[in-house]
């Protein structure tokens, strides 16, 4: 007898006909797909409290230094002071403080005199007068003067003082204060005021 043909299986299609199986291989991961490492899942850092601030306005301005000049004469040094003010210059930057060695009972003419050599201001000392730049600046009799933080300072003198010497007291005070920026000048004249200096 002759053997019959076997029958032939049906070929089984996919659910999606005409697409291709999914590809099992494994493809690259992007870097931006990949987990953030502990380093990036750390919170961002917060901006300082602390502003770049420039250093040169951080830094103080100087302050502006004032020479200043002590002028010493005892009683026969009016000329003197005619002449040197008569000389100086009225916008040198500089301030004068003129001690002369009076009596207290005398009335003083200098003001008046010296105003007349100088366009620079004549001022009578005052008691924690601030010394300003191009001004010329009167002691007055009977008291001591100092000078303290750029500050004239009127004092009364010791009662042990037999002999008043408010040039010598006024020289030291301005050493003490402005330091080696003291300028002293002894002008002409008679007594022994001015001899400790």
């Amino acid at each position: 007898m002759a053997s019959r043909p076997k029958p032939l299986k049906p070929k089984v299609k996919s659910e999606k006909s005409g697409k291709k199986s999914p590809s099992t291989k494994k493809t690259a991961t992007p870097p931006s797909a990949k987990t953030p490492s502990k380093a990036s899942r750390s919170s961002p850092k917060r901006p300082s409290a602390v502003k770049n601030i420039p250093r040169s306005s951080q830094a103080r301005q100087p302050q502006t230094v004032i020479p200043i000049v002590g002028i010493g004469a005892s009683a026969g040094g009016l000329e003197p002071f005619e002449e040197f003010f008569t000389r100086m210059s009225c916008d040198s930057g500089l301030a004068f403080v003129v001690v002369p060695h009076q009596s207290p009972s005398h009335t003083s003419l200098l003001p008046g005199l010296l105003q007349k050599c100088t366009t620079m201001p004549v001022l009578e000392v005052a008691d924690g007068l601030a010394v300003k730049p191009d001004t010329v600046y009167l002691a007055l009799a009977g008291k001591n003067l100092a000078l303290l933080n750029g500050r004239l300072q009127l004092m009364e003198p010791a009662l042990q003082d037999r002999l008043p010497l408010p040039i010598d007291y006024f020289f030291r005070s301005l050493a003490e204060d402005q330091t080696h920026r003291a300028i002293g000048i002894i002008l002409s004249g008679t007594g022994s005021d001015v001899a400790l200096v």
